[in-house]
């Protein structure tokens, strides 16, 4: 599985209220904004 499948199952999960994959959907989607400001240089 790739990032972009991993994402799209938690979302599924997210979407289905699912109680594990909804909160681990809004940390992946954290995580992986924080981890694109950092690469990109961006000071916050």
């Amino acid at each position: 599985m790739g990032s972009i499948e991993i994402m799209n199952w938690l979302q599924a999960g997210a979407n289905a209220g699912d109680p594990i994959r909804g909160p681990l959907y809004v940390a992946a989607f954290v995580i992986g904004g924080l981890y694109s400001v950092l690469f990109e240089g961006a000071i916050i």
